[in-house]
């Protein structure tokens, strides 16, 4: 009777889940970041390989993801979000096997969960290097404490997964198994995790040998990676955008995942230190993916982890003015998550997800979008069928690849990752080249990238006549088109 009751319990709290997630994931439109994996997906499945025939900032898991899940559902929005939904009860499952590992006590489970879910797919609904990196080292996570000889194999796969996936997150989830075995001086099962890991390596290498991208790839990393995060440091937001009590407040909730794992950390080396794999992992996690850019949006992953580094504190904490607090601040969290992913700024640029409440019906899209995209899609796909024929290559001068999905037109150059310091002068020389060579028709630009002293903005007035308009959109037409 007991146990009937429970898989009742079991199956309720699953399709409210799955209700939570529904909701989230089909809701809501993001042209830069979610356009640039379906748009690389989009470009991989048309023939052209990564890294050697055109630019991709990160490690190619995503994308790759989004080819099989293109190849199961058609290429549109909703398949894509259907994979974030199966990826997203993926790591719901994964906790619910963590925890389960390590203790009987099912509803700190949830306490784990609704953290992740208010956090991480409420806020990062589609497929993001970021947030499937999260998903990739849970199932690590809960292979590695199975602890069995071909598990542990099979957990050091999935932490160079989540390299394949992003590469800083990637680098700091293998240190922090690196750091619990050491600690735990267990050869064996170093050799095992080595295994797994080495494994990975060998199938990306053999990658980027049969497709030629090896040198590419390497190019692509030091560019992208080294020269214009670390050296240049071209993305770096202000840790304080301003000398206010706001602020601080904003940036003590930001640490606080941080000083919630240095703290489980210090209680699990004392009593248990078979749970110090947890806290590890969240706090490498999150050292790794705090800067260059700190806001919410880039935050919300390493927050969505938090949990994993709460568990411990929930079974080892003795004094109960700290259980409380502990309980208070998942709770705090987990409200926080839910509410902000419904009225704040979606994805933080965007109107609420809450006034997402229109369905669009087009083949490419399918799910609900605000009053702006739901008017917007519809009039820029018209401008752009009455200008180019289905063949036709269109250039999109502005991180905005969900256009190329949208219109189903190719991008004639190798760069869909454009902003005013993304590009160095030789790849936008590279560029005009291909513009040229191509003999684009119709080019779009955005508001945020109209410099006209930059050399493809000159191209583009010198080359090119407004033709069109919608929102911040420009459309342009060559001058000597037909």
């Amino acid at each position: 009777m007991k146990l009937l009751l429970e898989n009742k319990i079991t199956i309720t709290v699953l399709i409210l889940i799955i209700f939570v997630l529904s909701f989230f994931h089909f809701r809501g439109i993001f042209y830069p970041d979610e356009g640039y994996v379906l748009n690389t997906a989009q470009r991989i499945i048309g023939g052209q390989a990564l890294y050697s025939d055109f630019d991709f900032v990160y490690t190619p898991l995503a994308p790759f993801i989004m080819v099989f899940g293109f190849s199961l559902f058609g290429e549109s929005i909703f398949s894509s979000r259907l994979i974030a939904l199966l990826l997203s009860l993926t790591t719901v499952t994964s906790i619910f096997f963590i925890t389960k590992i390590l203790t009987k006590k099912k509803y700190y489970s949830l306490f784990v969960i609704l953290i992740y879910l208010s956090w991480g797919p409420s806020h990062i609904n589609f497929i993001w290097p970021s947030i499937v990196s999260l998903t990739i080292g849970t199932i690590a996570l809960a292979a590695f404490l199975y602890n069995k000889p071909k598990t542990i194999v099979l957990s050091g796969f999935f932490a160079f997964l989540v390299f394949m996936t992003k590469q800083n997150l990637g680098i700091a989830v293998i240190l922090a198994f690196f750091t619990y075995i050491l600690v735990q001086k267990d050869s064996k099962i170093l050799k095992q995790f080595l295994l797994g890991v080495f494994a990975g390596i060998g199938v990306f290498f053999f990658y980027l040998i049969t497709t030629n991208s090896l040198n590419p790839f390497i190019t692509n990393f030091y560019h992208n990676v080294i020269l214009k995060i670390v050296i240049e440091k071209t993305i770096d937001t202000p840790i304080l955008y301003s000398d206010s009590i706001y602020s601080y407040m904003k940036l003590a909730f930001y640490l606080s995942p941080l000083l919630v794992g240095i703290y489980s950390l210090i209680i699990t080396f004392k009593q248990r230190s078979n749970l110090a794999l947890l806290p590890l992992f969240t706090t490498f996690f999150y050292l790794a993916g705090f800067r260059p850019v700190t806001d919410y949006v880039h935050l919300s992953p390493l927050i969505a982890a938090t949990g994993l580094s709460l568990l411990p504190i929930f079974l080892l904490e003795k004094d109960r003015l700290r259980r409380k607090f502990v309980f208070v601040y998942a709770g705090l969290l987990i409200i926080m998550g839910f509410y902000t992913a419904l009225f704040y700024g979606y994805y933080r640029w965007e109107a609420p997800l809450s006034s997402s409440h229109q369905l669009v019906a087009n083949p490419r899209v399918y799910i609900w979008l605000n009053d702006k995209y739901q008017r917007e899609v519809p009039e820029v796909l018209k401008i752009v069928d009455e200008k180019t024929n289905p063949g036709d290559k269109v250039f999109i001068n502005y991180y905005a690849p969900m256009l190329y999905f949208l219109i189903e037109r190719d991008n004639p150059t190798a760069y869909d990752y454009l902003s005013p310091s993304a590009l160095s002068e030789e790849s936008k020389r590279k560029l005009l080249e291909s513009l040229s060579k191509e003999k684009v028709r119709l080019i779009v630009t955005h508001d945020l990238n109209s410099n006209p002293e930059d050399i493809v903005n000159e191209y583009i007035i010198k080359n090119y006549r407004k033709v069109d308009r919608v929102n911040d959109l420009t459309f342009w037409e060559v001058y000597n088109a037909d």
